[in-house]
C-alpha cells in the first residue's frame, strides 16, 4: 500500500475492504481498463508522445495485456476514438482533486 494515500481514511477503508463483487478493484482505488482493445488503444495513445513511460495497474491478470500492447503499439488513436472510449467507459482522472502541474 502506498503510504501517502494510505493516510486518507477513505482510501484505507477501500484498501482494507473485502475483494469481490462490485468492488473487485477496491484495493486499487480505481477501476482499470480490462478489455484488451481498450488497453491497446490507451497504451498506443500514451506511447505516441515520444519518449514516455506508462504506469501499469496493480492487477497482475491485466499486466500481460499492457506489456503486449507496449511491445507493439499501433498507430496513435484519433482524439475522437479516445473521447469515445472515455465516454463509453465513464473514465475520469484518478487524481481529479489535485491541481494540474504545468
Amino acid at each position: 500500500m502506498n503510504f501517502v494515500p494510505a493516510r486518507d481514511p477513505g482510501y484505507r477503508a477501500d484498501f482494507d475492504a473485502p475483494v469481490g463483487g462490485e468492488r473487485a478493484h477496491a484495493r486499487l482505488g480505481y477501476e482499470p481498463l480490462a478489455a484488451a482493445e481498450d488497453i491497446a488503444r490507451a497504451v498506443a495513445h500514451a506511447l505516441s508522445f515520444g519518449p514516455a513511460f506508462i504506469n501499469t495497474m496493480a492487477d497482475l491478470d491485466l499486466l500481460p495485456l499492457v506489456l503486449q500492447a507496449a511491445g507493439s503499439p499501433g498507430a496513435r488513436p484519433s482524439d475522437a476514438d479516445m473521447e469515445a472510449m472515455a465516454g463509453d467507459r465513464a473514465m475520469a482522472p484518478i487524481f481529479d482533486d489535485l491541481a494540474m502541474i504545468h
